[in-house]
């Protein structure tokens, strides 16, 4: 990984030069995991590099948005050849490829400037969390309906997407974007606060519509009142865990 961090560091062209580092990459993983017989500790390394990658090329794209959109091209292309030519079994880049596909991080297209008065305020997910962990969780526990509606949420598309979400636990909701912002995984354009911009984007299975200030008062009960909520505060407690990259649990810990 320091090996990786110091290509990138030193990283001139990114479009031309992301596929030849991510392939070096690619072989050098699974040359050092090859070395590893048994299972279930091949598994772990697995994860902890997967999730590894992908925090510190995402960190990397965020600082040339510019350049994200071929990049992320390049290493889609770059590491699938790879492991289809040199019988690779892992790819480390798995999670970047399916973010090449979804594009939902990054403006990747130039977009006309918009007046202030135009500029629409919406919740935006920061790259910290793993968002595709956050829609599974959600939709396991059938707060949400589908997937694609958590993922077109965070997007930073111009128009806003409403997320259907279970009112029987809008204390979900209320502490769960809560603990979301607190914990850097989310974050607001265009100044708003984050429950004004939750209370324009969910709504009820049915389309009801949250009523203002709805989810701060339901925040505040949460954690003045945490006796009432213990079941909303394991839930949301667990959620968080589960889309934390293995490796920020660990410096998290330390």
């Amino acid at each position: 990984m320091d090996k990786m961090l110091h290509l990138l560091q030193h990283c001139h062209h990114p479009d031309t030069e992301m596929g030849f580092i991510s392939s070096g990459m690619l072989a050098e993983i699974n040359h050092q995991l090859a070395a590893i017989t048994e299972n279930d500790r091949k598994t772990r390394t697995e994860i902890l590099v997967t999730d590894l990658v992908f925090s510190v090329v995402v960190d990397f794209l965020k600082q040339h948005p510019q350049n994200a959109a071929g990049m992320l091209e390049a290493i889609a292309q770059s590491s699938k050849a790879s492991c289809t030519l040199l019988g690779f079994q892992f790819n480390a880049f798995k999670k970047l490829n399916e973010l090449q596909q979804l594009q939902h991080l990054f403006a990747l297209a130039p977009r006309k400037p918009r007046r202030l008065s135009e500029t629409v305020s919406r919740l935006c997910w920061t790259g910290k969390g793993r968002l595709e962990e956050l829609a599974h969780q959600l939709l396991q526990r059938r707060l949400i309906k589908n997937k694609s509606a958590i993922f077109n949420c965070f997007s930073q598309a111009d128009n806003l997407v409403l997320v259907k979400w279970d009112f029987d636990k809008k204390s979900h909701l209320a502490h769960l974007l809560h603990q979301l912002y607190n914990h850097g995984f989310i974050t607001v354009a265009f100044n708003k606060g984050y429950f004004s911009c939750a209370e324009k984007q969910f709504v009820s299975f049915a389309g009801t519509r949250l009523q203002k200030n709805s989810l701060k008062k339901l925040s505040s009960f949460v954690i003045n009142q945490p006796e009432k909520y213990t079941t909303v505060i394991h839930d949301v407690a667990e959620i968080l865990q589960a889309i934390t990259p293995r490796h920020q649990r660990t410096i998290d810990a330390l």
